[in-house]
């Protein structure tokens, strides 16, 4: 691990009250990147249930560089996921199951390890996974459409009904703000793969 990056988080005391008051609301702090700093960065928690932890434990993290300072970017992104990698002993089944993605073809981000530092004091090792709601990764991977949509957790997508738990805002969303609203695409692959998939459930156990 030689070769990891550096990711350096400085967050005021009033910014970190706020994160601990509500993790998932974005607070300006700098954020230095091998030694680049980007200033007034937008920084949140971020994981959901097993992976979410608080700033007094190994958080994880999302920091957008163009919240407060509109255009600002590094080396072409606008954000970064930072994963702590708390449910992973081995700390290497992203970095491992992304690059194999990638090699087959499938679309994935990439990613790579870094070590975190919150106001000077290291957090240890992390995961940084390249986030999909950015202008460039649209570009580059849904060009024609720029359609791209993610599932709630617990969540089944049908033409008729969405079946849901505890998701009452809808079954689907848009990821990022690049992305379109129109569904009209994803529509149409479901019109021509329900009723086999009907029969396969129907089928099922036979």
């Amino acid at each position: 691990m030689n070769d990891t990056h550096l990711v350096e988080i400085t967050l005021s005391s009033n910014a970190i009250d706020s994160l601990n008051e509500d993790p998932y609301e974005y607070v300006a702090g700098d954020v230095t990147i091998d030694g680049v700093l980007l200033e007034g960065a937008g920084v949140r928690l971020k994981g959901k249930i097993g992976s979410f932890r608080t700033l007094e434990e190994k958080a994880a993290f999302l920091l957008d560089f163009e919240r407060f300072e509109p255009g600002q970017e590094f080396l072409g992104m606008e954000k970064l996921a930072l994963n702590n990698m708390v449910q992973d002993p081995t700390m290497i089944r992203e970095w491992m199951g992304y690059r194999h993605l990638r090699e087959a073809g499938v679309i994935a981000p990439r990613s790579a390890h870094v070590q975190v530092l919150l106001n000077d004091e290291l957090l240890g090792l992390y995961a940084h996974i390249e986030t999909y709601d950015q202008r460039v990764w649209m570009d580059e991977q849904f060009p024609s459409t720029h359609q791209l949509f993610e599932e709630h957790l617990g969540a089944d997508l049908s033409l008729v009904q969405p079946v849901e738990i505890g998701q009452p805002e809808g079954v689907l969303e848009p990821v990022g703000k690049y992305a379109t609203l129109d569904m009209s695409a994803t529509l149409k692959v479901l019109d021509l793969t329900q009723p086999r998939l009907g029969d396969l459930f129907n089928n099922w156990g036979r």
